[in-house]
């Protein structure tokens, strides 16, 4: 152990009150322990997304032209999407209720990269929330965006009578509930998974290989007409040279310019850079929220963010065990990294290491 580091664990465990304002270890901490709450809010995140994506008792389900999300917490997840991805019934595997775990992997991949692997995933932020489609449900295009359109509209109208404060709700608990929002995207433009195609051969190592196979699943991508909030109207000219036919008998009374098949990869960037057009025609419009005021300490229950994690560490480590323990972790992890040695951590609370998070392990 160097003899630096040294020094400053044991007045971690000791009860020094500004040991880490130390320099040049304070900046070296801070920037550390920002990795680590990004790294456990990855695979919290990754976590959740794998069992909402995989899990048949968790996935929503779509068994009528007329759905409806039947609690608020359902309408969370329908929050900070740019767009819902319907899982047909033919794109589902013959066994009942099974949707293949490795389309997952591959939008989960191509949606980080499509973000330099730091997307914004506070609040639900993805690139979608899945619908598996049942026998009861819309079998058509046609059918499809009469049951989108009134899903959506009931969403939109239950979250306005939130907002609004009309209705209590158990989305109001959250200290920044108004951070969820419902984006004009997922009401502009939808996905269809509806080709179904069995896992790949496996890589020489055992692994499938998520770049290859997700270039070789297709989606079609549908405009459903609407565009209010839109900063301008959404076309495919940038993605045309990348259709593929069809290959679908009920699109013939549908606008041909509003609908498009691509690989499942081109479609995910084509989202992707919608959804960042619009965040920046937001914010060069308007800051939606106010300055927040001065604010005394931060607690646990304000943290959303790596730097006010920093803040709430380092702010009298010693007065809960949490923070000694989290603080106690991030120091082992300093430690080994300074020995030369990969740090996994012996604490079963923080099973977090890079790459830890990533769904190619879960295929």
């Amino acid at each position: 152990m160097s003899s630096e580091l040294s020094a400053n664990h044991e007045r971690a465990d000791e009860s020094a009150d500004d040991w880490y304002l130390e320099e040049p270890f304070v900046t070296e901490l801070r920037a550390t322990l920002k990795k680590f709450y990004i790294s456990k809010q990855e695979f919290e995140f990754g976590s959740d997304m794998k069992y909402r994506w995989l899990a048949n008792s968790l996935m929503l389900r779509i068994q009528s032209l007329e759905p409806e999300i039947s609690n608020d917490w359902g309408l969370t997840l329908l929050c900070n999407k740019p767009t819902f991805f319907y899982w047909a019934l033919s794109a589902q595997a013959k066994r009942p209720d099974s949707c293949p775990r490795i389309v997952f992997a591959d939008i989960y991949k191509a949606w980080f990269r499509c973000h330099n692997f730091r997307p914004d995933i506070s609040y639900g932020g993805f690139f979608a929330i899945p619908f598996r489609i049942t026998s009861t449900g819309p079998q058509t295009i046609p059918e499809l965006l009469q049951a989108h359109a009134h899903m959506y509209d009931r969403a939109a109208s239950r979250m306005n009578s939130i907002r609004s404060g009309e209705v209590d709700s158990i989305i109001c608990r959250f200290k920044r509930w108004r951070r969820y929002n419902l984006l004009p995207l997922c009401q502009a433009i939808i996905v269809l998974y509806d080709e179904y195609l069995p896992h790949p051969p496996r890589e020489s190592d055992g692994t499938y290989s998520l770049d290859k196979d997700i270039e070789r699943r297709t989606a079609v991508i549908i405009l459903t007409g609407h565009v209010s909030g839109l900063s301008s109207p959404i076309d495919f000219d940038t993605i045309r040279s990348s259709s593929l036919p069809l290959a679908r008998d009920d699109v013939e009374a549908i606008d041909p310019a509003n609908l498009i098949r691509v690989p499942l990869k081109t479609a995910i960037q084509f989202i992707a850079k919608l959804q960042q057009r619009e965040e920046a025609a937001k914010w060069e419009i308007v800051d939606i929220e106010k300055p927040e005021e001065p604010r005394g300490r931060i607690l646990w229950e304000d943290v959303d963010n790596a730097e006010d994690y920093v803040e709430y560490i380092l702010d009298k480590p010693n007065e809960s065990s949490t923070k000694q323990r989290e603080l106690k972790y991030v120091l082992d992890g300093m430690e080994a990294e300074k020995r030369g040695e990969v740090f996994l951590g012996n604490d079963e609370e923080f099973p977090v290491c890079p790459g830890f998070h990533w769904p190619g392990s879960w295929v």
